[in-house]
Formats: C-alpha cells, sequence, structure tokens
C-alpha cells in the first residue's frame, strides 16, 4: 500500500477502500474507484481542489484520457475545458518523490500541443507549477493554488 502523504494542497474527504489488499480511491470524475497509487493520491488532490476550491464543474473535467502525439498513445492527466469546449487548463501529476524538472515540462508541453490550453500546470503534491497564455501568445508565470 501507497504511505498516504500530506500534500501542499487542502486536505479533503476520500472515499477509500481495501480489495484483495491493495487500496483504492473513488475518482468523482470517472465515476469508479483506481488504484491508489502516489501519482494518483496527487491527481485526486488537484480534482477536487478543482471541484471544491475553483469550483469548476465536473462536466468540464476530464481524466486519464488517451491522445494521440505523433502516432504514439499517451495520456493525459487532467483537462479542463471552458464552456465553449476549448481547452482551458492543462494538469500534468506526478508522485511526489518526482522531482519537477525541464523534461516534465517538455512532457507537458508536448501534450499541450494537442490542445493549446490556456493554462498549463505541473504538480508533484508538494510544488506546483502554473503557467497561463498571455495576449502577446506567451506563457508566464501565475499564482493557480492562491485562492
Amino acid at each position: 500500500m501507497y504511505k498516504i502523504l500530506n500534500l501542499n494542497l487542502p486536505t479533503y474527504h476520500f472515499k477509500i477502500k481495501k480489495v484483495e489488499n491493495k487500496h483504492q480511491i473513488f475518482d468523482e470524475i470517472r465515476r469508479k474507484y483506481v488504484s491508489l497509487t502516489p501519482e494518483e493520491w496527487v491527481r485526486q488532490h488537484l480534482i477536487h481542489f478543482l471541484i471544491y476550491s475553483k469550483e469548476i464543474n465536473k462536466s468540464m473535467i476530464a481524466v486519464e484520457r488517451k491522445i494521440n502525439y505523433l502516432g504514439t498513445f499517451k495520456r493525459f492527466d487532467i483537462l479542463v475545458f471552458n464552456k465553449n469546449a476549448e481547452a482551458e487548463i492543462l494538469i500534468e501529476c506526478k508522485s511526489p518523490t518526482v522531482h519537477l524538472t525541464s523534461e516534465t515540462a517538455l512532457q507537458l508541453s508536448l501534450y499541450n500541443q494537442q490542445f493549446n490550453a490556456k493554462h498549463i500546470i505541473i504538480s508533484n503534491g508538494l510544488i506546483h507549477f502554473s503557467w497561463k497564455l498571455n495576449d502577446k501568445n506567451v506563457y508566464e508565470d501565475f499564482s493557480f493554488f492562491d485562492k
């Protein structure tokens, strides 16, 4: 079982159960229990942050869907759409033990070529980096996690 760590995100109530000696956590977007891995712990915190702290409607959030990138299938972690069904926020989640590097940012930027999201975020639950597209069509730092 994954040892649950406190993250640098608000605390939420999660539905967790044990199945065949493995822990699972309920995903409100996919509406099912999924394996509780370190990355999933971060993903679920971020999903709850979007829903309960940023008040984003669940119907506007997609989780772990396949994308075709240069003939290979990849999976993005979290994508938030705006009211016009355009990509608004693309989030890449990592385990708390994974250092966020330029390679992580490159992975996010490659995924974003499919979506052109206005906001992109990388988080390992402890450290978060967020950028927004400015009026000059350039990404700049911004504080997504401030209320």
